[in-house]
């Protein structure tokens, strides 16, 4: 690394993550590297974790070589100090990668979406022989076998608490015999256990989904959304999942009227904060440079980010004029971001002292 923005190198843990996160979907090395440098002096080699999370859900079966790359050099390095240098190797390496983000919308729709609300429930009270079971079987639809692979990991997330008796070990076995790689099973199962994110069960389904349907993943350069930068620092950082991004996100909501009467006639009050959390990630924070993808690809994609609107309280219809609302004025967006940004820096600065100002 021959580069540092002094101005990254001071953001907060929560906006480092997001930038190494989206730096990576983006392409953008360079950036992801520095984020990840600032991460790393915050949480020390369990920044690990966070990219064998990044290695499953961005780039997953788009070149599973890599996610199992991620995977050795988490598991060897993890209670490493020293290990910035293989950091930004493993960082430089998801960023060139192609991605697929479909790991990340099996699992919204499993966990979320209403049509299988009635399996979950089912589910809930099965026995792990019967879960597995309709996890291996080929002639379920791949959404029903997300669920049942999830209830049967026990990899609990999205505000559920799996029930029954899990069994991981029994799960990646059957996933064994039905065609997935010895290689592959023996780097997922330990990884899953140390995240305990249920993304990474779902690469298993989709590489066999993928195999069963006799394609080869192709490959097209994506268009990004043009992100502006404040004080060295693209502003895609700030998403709902720092506090400058919540900040930037509920003004939006406030002060941008197109917006704001577009997600109400489409979701209650109460829930439309949420809502332009949501719509504001997809259109920006899930865009990728390089996409790898199948004829599964995009009926994945559309039901993923249907789920999670219609998780914040949005209606079937409203799905789409919200994220084209959004999208159409995500300029204001980054204008509120510029502000409150710069206003951050203005502030920190006043406040040290004469001799460190610059």
């Amino acid at each position: 690394m021959n580069t540092r923005s002094p101005n990254i190198l001071s953001l907060d843990p929560w906006s480092a993550s997001s930038l190494v996160q989206k730096g990576i979907r983006r392409g953008d090395a360079t950036t992801a590297q520095v984020a990840a440098e600032m991460l790393f002096r915050y949480r020390g080699p369990a920044v690990w974790k966070r990219l064998l999370v990044i290695a499953a859900e961005d780039v997953g079966i788009g070149s599973l070589d890599v996610v199992m790359q991620v995977a050795c050099a988490a598991a060897r390095h993890k209670a490493d100090q020293q290990s910035l240098a293989a950091v930004f190797d493993a960082v430089r390496l998801l960023a060139d990668s192609p991605k697929n983000r479909e790991a990340e919308h099996l699992i919204t729709i499993a966990a979320q979406h209403p049509d299988l609300k009635m399996l979950r429930e089912r589910l809930r009270n099965a026995s792990t022989t019967d879960r597995i079971a309709i996890a291996l079987d080929p002639t379920q639809q791949l959404t029903s076998r997300a669920v049942a692979t999830w209830f049967s990991s026990g990899l609990n997330s999205y505000g559920e608490r799996v029930c029954g008796r899990p069994d991981l070990p029994s799960l990646m076995a059957g996933f064994s015999e039905a065609g997935l790689p010895d290689e592959l099973t023996s780097t997922l199962l330990p990884a899953a256990r140390s995240v305990r994110e249920p993304m990474i069960v779902m690469l298993p389904l989709l590489f066999l989904a993928v195999l069963g349907a006799k394609e080869v993943l192709g490959l097209r350069q994506a268009e990004v959304p043009h992100s502006p930068v404040c004080q060295g620092i693209p502003l895609y950082a700030f998403d709902k999942h720092t506090a400058t991004g919540k900040a930037a996100l509920a003004l939006f909501l406030r002060q941008n009227s197109d917006v704001r009467e577009c997600l109400l006639e489409h979701a209650p009050e109460f829930r439309i904060r949420n809502l332009v959390e949501i719509a504001a990630f997809y259109v920006e924070g899930n865009a990728v440079s390089l996409e790898a993808s199948w004829k599964g690809s995009h009926a994945l994609k559309a039901k993923g980010i249907e789920s999670a609107l219609m998780w914040q309280g949005c209606s079937p219809s409203g799905v789409r004029p919200t994220l084209d609302v959004v999208r159409a004025n995500l300029d204001h967006l980054n204008d509120i971001r510029h502000k409150l940004l710069s206003a951050r820096f203005v502030n920190r600065q006043l406040a040290l002292p004469l001799e460190m100002q610059s």
